[in-house]
């Protein structure tokens, strides 16, 4: 898997490109620690191009997600691919993250929210 990252003010966008699977879980987890830990705790996952994720893929994203909210911030998705709207879909995933259809909208998600928004973990 290869991840793109772009930064806006306050906010990173990763956008994940092949599969999300068990063997680069441990590098995500690590990206995310490090974002975190520059002082960015506002991330938009960018998941177009994944072609396939799983079980343990979706877990790294929801302690992910967790680190954001501790540190004050948020992890949203942004743009899912059919595989992983239905991995997410079939988990209840869907009600967990808050799901948007552009980079754009999910960075106004999270300026708007300032930690506080999308669904309660």
């Amino acid at each position: 898997m290869k991840v793109v990252k772009e930064t806006y003010d306050g906010a990173v966008v990763l956008t994940l490109k092949g599969e999300f699977d068990s063997f680069v879980t441990g590098a995500f987890a690590s990206e995310i620690d490090k974002v975190v830990a520059e002082g960015t705790s506002a991330i938009v996952l960018n998941l177009r191009y994944v072609k396939f994720v799983n079980s343990t893929a979706l877990g790294s994203m929801i302690k992910a997600r967790k680190s954001c909210r501790g540190a004050g911030g948020d992890l949203v998705i942004s743009q899912p691919s059919n595989a992983v709207t239905e991995a997410m879909t079939s988990l209840g995933l869907d009600r967990l993250f808050s799901i948007l259809e552009s980079d754009d909208e999910a960075l106004a998600t999270l300026e708007s929210s300032d930690g506080s928004g999308g669904a309660d973990a």
